[in-house]
């Protein structure tokens, strides 16, 4: 047995719901330009984060 709720049947009719997760993915180590740049580089190449395929990116 899955540790996940069903999902309840869906009917026509019915309003969509729509739901927003915040999360953090952790910060660059200082304020800075400088601890900016590897910090973005890091995040944007994770392709859990960018999910377009690397040739486009």
């Amino acid at each position: 047995m899955s540790g996940y709720a069903q999902e309840p049947p869906h009917r026509h009719g019915d309003s969509a719901k729509t739901g927003v997760i915040l999360i953090n993915l952790g910060t660059p180590a200082a304020p800075t330009t400088k601890a900016l740049r590897p910090y973005l580089k890091e995040f944007l190449s994770d392709p859990r984060v960018v999910e377009i395929p690397r040739l486009l990116w």
